[in-house]
């Protein structure tokens, strides 16, 4: 069964480019995907629209049987692990901090400004940087490291599929 599907989709921006024409794409859980093309082909649109940061203009994309829409958002936002090209951590926090920022979605909003995340998330950080093998640098400023704190935050939610924006970086 797919994890991801996508379904006659295109994407068209408002000046007229078009970023994607008619693609269909199903992803089998456990499956590994690599989107390979250059620059300015539609890639990084491609998995915006899986995880619901772009709108198709035409056909559907359904991840772990959700449909991509505003009402499945946050449920498939907490489920799609993302990296982004250019990572977005925070420089000032510390990497443990950047990937628990990867659980905010499963937390009430008062507990994240106020940096109190539960054991349960801790262990889930604690894991994703060990598979990343930056458990040694939890506690290091996220400006003194590479992207890997991105990626240890990308796996820090456990999701079901995940999603690398240029994962050479």
């Amino acid at each position: 069964m797919a994890i991801i599907e996508i379904n006659d989709v295109s994407k068209t921006y408002p000046n007229g480019c078009s970023a994607l024409d008619s693609i269909c794409l199903s992803i089998e859980e456990g499956q590994f995907v690599a989107i390979i093309g250059p620059s300015g082909s539609g890639k990084t649109t491609l998995i915006r629209l899986m995880n619901g940061l772009e709108p198709a203009t035409k056909g559907c994309v359904v991840v772990d049987n959700l449909k991509v829409c505003k009402h499945h958002l946050r449920k498939i936002r907490s489920r799609v692990g993302m990296v982004f090209q250019h990572f977005n951590l925070v420089d000032q926090l510390n990497v443990m901090t950047n990937v628990l920022s990867g659980r905010l979605s499963r937390r009430h909003w008062l507990p994240s400004i106020l940096y109190l995340f539960h054991k349960t998330d801790y262990a889930a950080a604690t894991e994703a940087l060990r598979r990343v093998e930056l458990l040694g640098k939890a506690w290091t400023r996220a400006d003194k490291l590479s992207g890997g704190a991105a990626a240890a935050r990308g796996g820090g939610p456990r999701p079901c599929p995940g999603t690398k924006d240029d994962p050479g970086r």
